[in-house]
């Protein structure tokens, strides 16, 4: 099974990202480029595709799918890689919301974006998804067997 990066090597550079998501609102990037959101949901989804693959290629390593047709082992690692960033994206958008419902009133200070304005309701989460989406399905794609 080929596999973009290992799981090792995809959790450093999602704890990068999360790093920089961190840095980006301090600094209050997002605010003054609302639009940065975009690449990051891109890129992310993409990291997580690529951890997806790490995973697989880890742990299942010995099973053979050699006497499946190509076209059922493009759709089943097809709904693994994009089933495994969903999942990841929930819990994201769960992240982001209740960070920012907690960091109401903390250190104000730092940033207005700290007090629980990044949240821009269903319409961007559901495009978070679909960004997150677009960057696992590019992992898939970079990815899957040829």
């Amino acid at each position: 099974m080929k596999h973009l990066m290992t799981i090792k090597g995809a959790l450093y550079a999602a704890i990068g990202v999360f790093l920089l998501n961190i840095l980006l609102v301090v600094l209050g990037v997002y605010e003054a480029f609302p639009n940065i959101d975009i690449p990051m949901h891109v890129l992310g989804g993409f990291l997580m595709g690529c951890l997806a693959w790490g995973i697989a290629a880890h742990f299942v390593r010995d099973v053979r799918f050699g006497s499946l047709k190509p076209i059922t082992r493009y759709v089943m690692s097809f709904l693994y890689i994009l089933g495994f960033v969903a999942l990841v994206s929930v819990f994201w958008e769960a992240y982001e919301f209740l960070a920012d419902l907690f960091m109401q009133g903390f250190a104000p200070e730092l940033n207005e974006n700290l007090a629980g304005t990044r949240q821009g309701g269903v319409q961007d989460m559901l495009g978070d998804f679909a960004m997150d989406f677009i960057g696992g399905a590019i992992a898939w794609w970079l990815g899957k067997e040829a």
